[in-house]
């Protein structure tokens, strides 16, 4: 496996280097596996069917949303792991904290075996692509 990496120029924005520009490697996007593809994957490796497939997985999901919902932690085997994270902003007193200085929840991934043996094998390839001057945007999909 190897994943395509362009070199993209970009403004240092903190360090010693502040305002500077540099070449930086990016990683560049495969395209996406749709949900609908991956149930159709796994369903020819195996003796399920596609519609097994997609509600087991669509299950697999609601149940972990409401577990991280209630504040615990899922953990997928192998795969890996997932958990809520939020930090918050600082108040110069204890009193002054109230849940507004809560920043925006996020899921944490840590990797299980499965993922972290795959990293380990994972080359860069350079591409020869135009320059670019700025960030590529990245569409990601709305819903699963």
């Amino acid at each position: 496996m190897s994943l395509a990496v362009i070199v993209v120029k970009r403004k240092v924005l903190a360090g010693e280097d502040a305002g500077q520009e540099k070449w930086y490697g990016q990683v560049r996007s495969g395209t996406w596996i749709t949900f609908e593809k991956l149930c159709k994957q796994i369903s020819h490796h195996c003796m399920v069917t596609y519609a097994d497939v997609s509600g087991v997985m669509r299950e697999v999901l609601n149940c972990a949303a409401n577990i991280l919902d209630d504040g615990s932690s899922v953990q997928l085997g192998r795969v890996g792991n997932l958990r809520l994270s939020a930090g918050s902003y600082g108040v110069e007193e204890e009193p002054d904290f109230t849940l507004r200085e809560m920043k925006t929840p996020r899921v944490i991934f840590s990797p299980g075996k499965v993922i972290r043996d795959m990293l380990r094998e994972v080359k860069f390839r350079k591409e020869n692509v135009k320059v670019v001057e700025k960030e590529i945007p990245c569409d990601l999909p709305h819903e699963m």
